[in-house]
């Protein structure tokens, strides 16, 4: 799906931001590359991810109501075997289920761990009242 698609598409369903996997492909479309990841439904799917990628991994919940997903147990980093993925999958949704209980959870994103000395970065944008389009 290219940029256009994918805003469009979340536009069409209310949302004011891409999840998770939406994003990676967004920039994966402009040739900006990102970590592998893969959206997981269930914890076979995660595994068969975690296992494609490599280990280390690490697993997201995914949903259009969780900004901040640490917050809500929605991150687990350094999953190491399958059964780590497996018992990470069930304390995500656990967690969220406690902590968000009306939270819509689409998925789980499976992620490569970034290796030493990669930087993470977060990129967001908003149109300001007073500066309008703007960029952090």
């Amino acid at each position: 799906m290219n940029a256009y698609k994918l805003v469009l598409n979340a536009l069409s369903e209310g949302r004011k931001k891409l999840l998770d996997h939406e994003a990676m492909r967004l920039l994966e479309s402009y040739k900006i590359p990102v970590a592998r990841y893969g959206l997981a439904r269930d914890e076979d799917e995660a595994v068969r991810i975690a296992k494609d990628i490599g280990y280390p991994v690490v697993l997201k919940v995914v949903s259009p109501d969780i900004v901040h997903k640490t917050d809500v147990g929605g991150v687990i980093v350094g999953i190491k075997s399958d059964e780590e993925v497996r018992a990470a999958y069930r304390r995500i949704l656990s967690n969220v289920k406690s902590r968000a209980p009306n939270a819509r959870i689409v998925g789980v994103l499976v992620q490569a761990m970034a290796k030493p000395g990669f930087v993470e970065v977060i990129v967001g944008g908003l149109r300001d009242v007073v500066f309008g389009p703007v960029i952090m």
